[in-house]
């Protein structure tokens, strides 16, 4: 065995034909009898335009016809058809078809106006018998039952019951001929409709196995009818339509915002809005912000107008750009308010793949069918777009009949598996047929043609992958692996071939030799170029020998490519310890400041005004605990001179401060004054001091100077708002020992209990005659403070 690398296959594969939407032909049959009231008319309107502009499928025919009553008058006739069979295949006829539908209206009696549903479902059949095998729909609107009693064309000289049981009788034969011509029918009613008079109507199959088929709808009334309408055109023909959006106009004029949303697997979108009222303008902004001017778009989508002039307008856009498009609708200036509601229509154009293991199979083997399908050139991966589609596989051929079809199952990436067993008798060729239908794409088919093999093959192979999840990053590789059987007498050369492959998939084996005996195994590896876009990357392999040209072995592949990250995106580890290194740093940061800020703020300072060796009222709090300045000033009150707070702008304050040397008082006008030492009175003149009282560091800062024999050696000195249960020593008094004040029963100091507010400096005076433990005596008792005898 030998293994040829780097080499493309020899054998190119044939290119796969552009993704188009299948065309179709579309019938309106509109109710014009006497009893529509004018909202009728705008409903049937609402859903003929509907119908009508979400036609995407290039080269469909869509015709409008009214209906009412011939009676025999002069001029009557039951059908008017307002539009037969345009061509979609522009703007203008686009534009056309629009106006054909405001061309609906109640008809008079002059005109006829009972409801001929007969001969209306008979011009229907006129219009789409052309000979082709396009799809063909009739939309039946109508608000009554049948009721032509007063004409003569079922019975001349019948009388009215006579004719209603006429015209009933012809409707199976009607019918069958719009079955002959594959037409589905869906009466849609509204109003008083009587449960069942449209049954006999209803013919013909769905656009998918997953939707419903045609049968006969009855809504409350004309408002309903838009959406009755919409479910029936989404079964008839795939067509998908998105969320609505609406809302009034501005009372007066003014501007409505809509939006709607257009997927990325939609090739083809028609946004609608129906306006009601042909003088609103409309402007449209798609999901990049451009606004929408007609023509081609600078990402080539390409965009027309449809029915401007009209009460429904539509932006028909081909290629959309996926996203949230915005509809600006505005009103002139003294515009009633209007309900306005705009809805988007859209459809994928899709190629289907289909792939067969084995691809020759023999009488009685079980043969593996393989689908996927690609939209926009990329094989449709993501689950949500892939849930409304049914994929069914079918085989017919030479000498057995045919076994009932089998609906593939999910297999992962987009890929879609089931198998065919073929029948023992099968002798020659095998068609193998493959489907994909749902709403929202246009459906394909796909055949492989094969024959039954005879006897027992002498090449047999398998094609395996082993991807590594349900997404590859942009430049790695999937790894595979080849299997072939050579149960013959000569090597044979087999070529891998790679058919519709993303641009940017590769293959590392190119052919390989397999001589006769066991099996061979040969690893393989499919690169995804280092720039593939983001979205699905798709090939269809097959294993080929040389000499025949026989496809040995098939699989189809797909898998979500992620880009290729970034160098920054790669050093994702760096970063993220640089980031959690930042982090802790900054962290620290915080703390050293806010440690910093907490040692600098003068909270737990306070200034105590001394005169004469003595304390002088109550010691005074900074007004700003957190700031970093403690400023007070002199002043004079009725008992005196006091310390006050000052405000920044007093150019007489004493500024306190916290420093790494302590505490430092700068005198005003003057420069810094040297640090404050522990119990240490600042002259200030005039016979006063201040001393600057600590409560963070203990008795030694802030104590009350040597000299008061008032002042509790139990009580911490500067503990202003301590509880009761701390004490602190003051320092001897100085006049002398024994301590004249000393307790008798200790010989030590006398203890007090501390200060229970925020400061009191309150000393108990053992000559103002009160017992210990008496309260002090009110000012208008007499008491004077600063006199301490």
């Amino acid at each position: 065995m030998s293994i040829s690398l780097g080499e493309r296959a020899a054998v190119a594969a044939p290119a796969a034909d552009p993704a188009t939407l299948k065309p179709v032909a579309v019938v309106v049959l509109a109710d014009e009898s006497g009893s529509l009231q004018l909202r009728d008319v705008a409903a049937e309107r609402d859903a003929a335009n509907a119908i009508a502009q979400t036609v995407l499928a290039p080269g469909s025919r869509v015709s409008i016809v009214g209906f009412g009553s011939d009676n025999g008058q002069a001029g009557q006739q039951a059908v008017t058809t307002y539009c037969a069979q345009i061509p979609f295949d522009g703007q203008q006829s686009r534009d056309r078809v629009a106006g054909c539908v405001d061309q609906i209206h109640p008809r008079t009696e002059v005109e006829g106006n009972d409801t001929d549903q007969v001969n209306a479902l008979r011009q229907a059949k006129s219009l789409l018998d052309d000979g082709t095998s396009d799809p063909k729909i009739v939309f039946l609107l109508t608000d009554g039952r049948l009721d032509v009693g007063r004409s003569p064309s079922f019975g001349k000289n019948a009388t009215p019951d006579e004719r209603q049981r006429t015209a009933q009788g012809q409707v199976p034969a009607v019918k069958a001929e719009l079955e002959r011509i594959n037409a589905q029918v869906w009466p849609l009613g509204y109003g008083d409709v009587p449960s069942g008079a449209l049954d006999a109507y209803t013919t013909g199959a769905s656009c998918s196995p997953q939707e419903p088929n045609p049968s006969a709808q009855v809504v409350a009334g004309p408002a309903d009818l838009l959406a009755a309408v919409k479910r029936a055109f989404q079964s008839a023909t795939c067509v998908k339509f998105g969320d609505d959006d609406g809302g009034d106009t501005p009372q007066g004029g003014g501007q409505l915002v809509l939006t709607v949303t257009i997927p990325p697997i939609a090739s083809d979108a028609s946004i609608l809005v129906f306006k009601r009222d042909t003088s609103f303008t409309v402007a449209y902004q798609g999901p990049s912000g451009q606004q929408v001017t007609g023509g081609t778009g600078p990402d080539g989508a390409q965009f027309d107008f449809i029915g401007q002039q009209e009460s429904t307008e539509s932006l028909h856009v081909l290629e959309p750009q996926p996203g949230t498009w915005t509809i600006v609708v505005s009103s002139g200036p003294g515009s009633p308010a209007q309900r306005v509601d705009a809805t988007v229509a859209y459809q994928a154009a899709v190629n289907a793949s289909i792939a067969l293991d084995p691809p020759q199979p023999g009488a009685g083997q079980e043969v593996g069918v393989e689908m996927s399908v690609q939209a926009r050139s990329q094989t449709i991966t993501d689950p949500a777009d892939l849930v409304p589609l049914t994929f069914v596989a079918d085989l017919s051929g030479e000498g057995f009949a045919t076994p009932p079809p089998v609906t593939l199952e999910p297999a992962g990436n987009g890929v879609f598996r089931g198998t065919i067993t073929v029948p023992p008798e099968a002798s020659g060729a095998l068609v193998f047929t493959g489907r994909v239908s749902g709403v929202g794409i246009g459906g394909d088919t796909r055949v492989a043609n094969t024959r039954v093999v005879q006897g027992v093959p002498t090449l047999s192979g398998q094609i395996t992958l082993t991807p590594p999840g349900t997404e590859v990053v942009a430049g790695e590789a999937v790894n595979g692996q080849i299997a072939v059987t050579n149960s013959g007498s000569a090597p044979a050369r087999l070529l891998l071939r790679m058919d519709d492959a993303s641009p940017g998939v590769t293959v590392d084996v190119a052919a390989v030799d397999a001589s006769p005996g066991p099996q061979i195994l040969t690893p393989f590896r499919l690169g995804i170029a280092v720039d593939h876009p983001a979205g699905p990357a798709q090939a269809t392999l097959r294993l080929l020998d040389q000499a025949s040209g026989q496809v040995v072995a098939e699989r189809l592949f797909a898998i979500e490519v992620r880009p290729a990250p970034t160098v920054l995106e790669s050093l994702w580890w760096l970063w993220t310890a640089l980031a959690v290194l930042l982090g802790l740093g900054g962290c620290a940061l915080l703390l050293f400041l806010g440690r910093r800020r907490r040692a600098r703020a003068v909270g737990g300072l306070a200034a105590q005004l001394h005169e004469g060796g003595f304390a002088q009222g109550p010691p005074l709090l900074p007004r700003d605990p957190r700031s970093d300045s403690f400023r007070f000033a002199l002043r004079e009150d009725f008992h005196g001179t006091a310390l006050q707070n000052a405000g920044s702008g007093e150019t007489d304050a004493w500024v306190v401060t916290r420093t790494r040397a302590g505490i430092s008082l700068t005198r005003p006008g003057d420069p810094r004054d040297p640090i404050v030492g522990p119990g240490e009175q600042r002259d200030i003149g005039g016979g006063l001091s201040v001393v600057i009282i600590d409560q963070r560091n203990g008795p030694s800062v802030g104590s009350v100077p040597s000299g008061n024999p008032f002042l509790d050696e139990s009580s911490a000195p500067g503990s202003f708002g301590a509880s009761p249960a701390n004490t602190a020593v003051l320092p001897n008094p100085g006049y002398g020992d024994p301590d004249q004040f000393a307790d008798p029963a200790t010989g030590g100091p006398v203890a007090r209990p501390a200060p229970t507010g925020e400061f009191d400096s309150s000393y108990a005076d053992p000559f103002d005659g009160r017992p210990p433990g008496a309260s002090a005596p009110r000012p208008n008792d007499g008491y004077d403070p600063n006199n301490p005898f």
